[in-house]
C-alpha cells in the first residue's frame, strides 16, 4: 500500500502593489510578483493587516500532486505530449487563473441553483 498523505494547502499571493512591502512571512517566490504561501499565514495578514491584505489577493489551492521519479519526464516527451513548457510571467499566470476562478464559480453557481451539493473548490471571498 502506498503512503497516504493529508491534503494540503496552499495561498497563491500576486504582490501587485510595487510600493507594498512584502511582510515577513515564509512567501515563496514562484515568478516575478507571485509568491506562496500557507492558507493560515494568509488568514492571518488579512485578520492582522486588512488595510494591506484581503482575501481577493489569495487564491487557494486544496490537494495533493506527485510523480514517481522520471514519470513527469514522460509525460511531457515522445507521443503523449501530456504537459508543456512554457515561459510566462506572473501577472499573466495570475490573470489566467483568476479569469478561471470567475469561470469555475459561475458554473458552481448555476450548478447549486439546481442542486445542493458540495463543488470542493475553495474561495476566500
Amino acid at each position: 500500500s502506498g503512503q497516504i498523505t493529508p491534503i494540503q494547502t496552499t495561498c497563491l499571493y500576486h504582490h501587485h502593489n510595487k510600493e507594498q512591502i512584502l511582510p515577513t512571512t515564509s512567501m515563496k517566490p514562484v515568478l516575478e510578483n507571485l509568491y506562496t504561501l500557507t492558507h493560515q499565514e494568509a488568514k492571518q495578514l488579512c485578520q492582522t493587516q486588512p488595510d494591506v491584505y484581503h482575501p481577493r489577493d489569495f487564491i487557494t489551492f486544496a490537494g495533493f500532486c506527485s510523480w514517481r521519479p522520471g514519470q513527469l519526464e514522460m509525460e511531457m516527451t515522445g507521443d503523449r505530449m501530456e504537459w508543456l513548457a512554457l515561459s510566462v510571467d506572473g501577472n499573466s499566470v495570475w490573470d489566467e487563473l483568476q479569469l478561471q476562478s470567475s469561470e469555475l464559480t459561475m458554473t458552481t453557481t448555476a450548478n447549486d441553483d439546481d442542486a445542493n451539493h458540495d463543488s470542493g473548490i475553495v474561495r476566500n471571498d
